[in-house]
């Protein structure tokens, strides 16, 4: 949390938001995993993620002196700031509502989810998961970059966690909305790609085969 508040107050400093848009993106930080679906239980995962979200705010406009308006683009951001949520819009040919505080969010959010730290958290919740690391069959990248909505949401489906750097994290570079948030992208996205360069260099340290015993 402290780092997704240290990376959307550093994005909105370079990208010149003004107070209120800053103010608006610090409140959004510090709530932005509010019931985030992959960690959700089953009665979250049910339709309820955001139940509690909406009241909770008013709590702002009726104690801190916060306009309606501010605290709707604060639920905004929480409730479509997530990668499922925009690549749910993108397959249904639908727009998000990209203000310069949701801008600064989601990028943040996104930063940490690559480069160095991005590497250990994959690997954190591939482990929590009870995910194999790749596919044995495979041995390397999948063909293509990218997935489906449907797919990336499905928990059902059988996942490793090398898949998900191909899935996704080697994706945001290219969804990042502002222009400070590319650039760490683009550094951070180097950073994996040579990891991955390494992983599977030494995954396939044999590939001539083993020899009969």
């Amino acid at each position: 949390l402290r780092r997704q508040e240290d990376d959307s107050m550093h994005l909105a400093r370079e990208e010149n938001l003004d107070t209120r848009q800053q103010r608006i993106a610090l409140l959004a930080s510090l709530l932005h995993d509010i019931s985030d679906w992959k960690y959700a239980d089953a009665a979250t995962a049910a339709g309820e993620e955001y139940a509690d979200l909406h009241a909770g705010l008013r709590m702002f406009q009726d104690d801190m002196g916060w306009a309606a308006e501010d605290l709707d683009e604060v639920e905004y951001i929480v409730k479509h700031m997530g990668f499922k949520e925009e690549i749910r819009a993108r397959d249904a040919g639908d727009a998000l509502r990209i203000t310069p505080a949701f801008g600064c969010v989601q990028d943040a959010d996104r930063l940490d989810a690559i480069g160095a730290i991005g590497i250990a958290r994959c690997f954190t919740f591939g482990g929590k998961k009870l995910r194999p690391l790749y596919d044995e069959d495979r041995r390397g990248p999948p063909p293509e970059l990218g997935v489906a909505a449907s797919t990336y949401a499905d928990s059902t489906r059988e996942a490793n966690t090398l898949d998900h750097y191909y899935e996704k994290l080697l994706t945001l570079q290219g969804l990042m909305k502002t222009a400070a948030g590319r650039a760490m992208a683009e550094r951070r996205t180097q950073t994996m790609r040579a990891f991955l360069g390494a992983f599977w260099e030494e995954v396939n340290v044999n590939a001539g085969g083993v020899l009969p015993l």
